[in-house]
């Protein structure tokens, strides 16, 4: 990556100067690691900007964006999106595709700049963040109510890593597997029951139930899910990318997601509806999640 030229870039598009931004642009559209590196920067500001959420107009060809937007910058976005680095597709890009991206991202990249700056944003958390962070508290209090059936699932883990070859093992433990498809599917409930921030502790987790037992629904909303940017989107990631290709380990993460949400439900009626209809909240089990993140 060009840092150097990448900030020439920046500064003759902040100046307004085209010609100065035009000449950095030939020079910097023949090296696809800075146009890959300028692009998941844009991308990780838009998110910020729109609270975690990542906008239509970044994937969807379809839908009305800022005017910088364009088809190639969408093919680096839906590429990051699928849990790959924009990097690779820039590698597939044309000259013509890369100098096009290239600046659509810096000029998506500076205007969505200026938004930050003037909304001082970033400072509260985000739905998706909470997602993740109670979905790792949910599975954490699993992992000690139900000893058995987690450690059942980390013998299954520990054997499904020991078939893979050493450069494609996954970076984390089991528990953190599941507790990343099960943040993924709660924000997918989340946003269609139109949860949001303030109105989180009314999150009814027991929906995530069908979701997580209906693989193609669950891999939809894997998929779609922006995990927050930094140590959970660079561990996530590998869980995604497996999900798309190994429907076993899908099927086996889900399963034991579902394991959790059950054991929850059935530890808000004291053991008689495992397994039943009956719906509970994120209130319903403050408590637990509280003691979790405790503990």
């Amino acid at each position: 990556m060009n840092q150097q030229l990448l900030g020439e870039l920046m500064a003759a598009t902040m100046d307004d100067c085209t010609p100065c931004a035009s000449r950095s642009l030939d020079e910097i559209v023949d090296d696809p690691a800075s146009i890959a590196r300028l692009a998941e920067f844009s991308r990780l500001l838009i998110i910020t900007v729109y609270d975690g959420e990542p906008p239509r107009f970044m994937t969807d060809d379809g839908a009305a964006g800022p005017s910088p937007i364009t088809p190639e910058f969408r093919r680096l976005m839906r590429a990051v999106q699928a849990g790959e680095t924009a990097y690779p597709e820039c590698v597939r890009m044309t000259r013509a595709e890369r100098w096009t991206a290239a600046r659509s991202a810096v000029g998506l990249l500076i205007g969505h700049m200026y938004v930050a700056d003037e909304s001082r944003i970033g400072t509260g958390q985000t739905l998706p963040q909470a997602c993740v962070a109670t979905a790792s508290l949910m599975t954490k209090w699993w992992t000690a109510a139900k000893r058995y059936e987690a450690a059942e699932f980390a013998m299954r883990w520990d054997g499904y890593q020991a078939t893979l070859p050493s450069g494609a093992k996954l970076p984390l433990e089991a528990d953190v597997a599941v507790a990343f498809i099960l943040g993924a599917v709660l924000h997918h409930v989340a946003k269609q029951d139109g949860i949001t921030v303030d109105s989180f502790d009314q999150l009814v987790f027991t929906r995530a139930r069908p979701v997580l037992q209906d693989r193609q629904r669950a891999e939809r909303a894997l998929r779609d899910f922006v995990f927050p940017p930094g140590f959970v989107e660079n561990k996530a990631v590998h869980v995604k990318r497996l999900a798309q290709v190994d429907h076993v380990f899908l099927a086996n993460i889900c399963g034991s997601a579902t394991l959790v949400v059950d054991a929850h439900a059935a530890d808000c009626s004291d053991g008689t509806d495992r397994n039943s209809q009956r719906e509970y909240a994120l209130v319903d089990r403050a408590a637990q999640i509280i003691s979790a993140e405790s503990s």
